[in-house]
């Protein structure tokens, strides 16, 4: 009895220890990225470029795969923040003139891989493909007015979606990196208020970032 106990409680320690034998051995990396973001397609007639920023966090378990975690953040303003428009408020009947402040926000929660490419010294060049959920919110709020108004208001919509790019790191020192990274990305669907249009605009854009990765230290 005691030594089938054994063999069991042996059996269990080596499935604890293996992964962490193995991310021993593996090149874990987080990344940082800060750049613009461009929308693309039919979005781009009511969003303008923005900023974006985004954080990595891979495990390459294989030489030329990497593995990992995302999360997003992109802003773009819309084409129509900051123009004047007047109308009558319905609540008091007088002509009012606002200026209006309206802006696109979209997070991303996801995960990717990364296959390098071409890898010399401290150059290294990769392709990304990623998928993930969405969220696309869209605020609109009133920076001027003439008189009382209910203008204003969030809306908010969960998609599905995807991406593709490309980019290439440059070790500077250890497990320091410096980098550009380019990528598309595409949501699934399409969505009506949330977008704050009266038609039907999917959203796709495309992102160009500089990244700072921090790895294991090499030689």
């Amino acid at each position: 009895m005691s030594k089938r106990w054994g063999v069991v409680a042996g059996a269990l320690l080596l499935l604890c220890a293996a992964p962490v034998a193995a991310f021993a051995v593996a090149e874990s990396m987080v990344t940082l990225t800060l750049g613009s973001g461009t929308p693309n397609g039919s979005f781009a007639e009511i969003a303008s470029s923005g900023a974006m920023a985004g954080l990595n966090v891979g495990y390459r378990a294989i030489r030329r795969l990497e593995v990992g975690a995302t999360i997003g953040y992109f802003s773009y303003a819309s084409v129509r923040n900051g123009q004047q428009f007047s109308y009558i408020e319905p609540s008091t009947g007088n002509l009012t003139t606002i200026t209006m402040s309206e802006h696109f926000s979209v997070t991303e929660l996801g995960v990717y891989g990364r296959l390098y490419q071409f890898e010399r010294g401290r150059l290294g060049a990769y392709l990304q493909a990623g998928a993930g959920a969405y969220n696309v919110r869209f605020g609109q709020d009133v920076s001027a007015s003439t008189g009382a108004t209910l203008v204003g208001g969030n809306e908010q919509q969960n998609k599905f979606g995807f991406s593709g790019g490309m980019g290439a790191r440059f070790r500077v020192s250890g497990g320091t990196y410096l980098g550009l990274e380019a990528v598309y990305h595409q949501i699934l669907g399409k969505g009506r208020d949330a977008l704050g249009s009266e038609r039907n605009t999917p959203v796709s854009f495309t992102s160009i970032g500089a990244t700072l990765g921090f790895g294991p230290s090499t030689k």
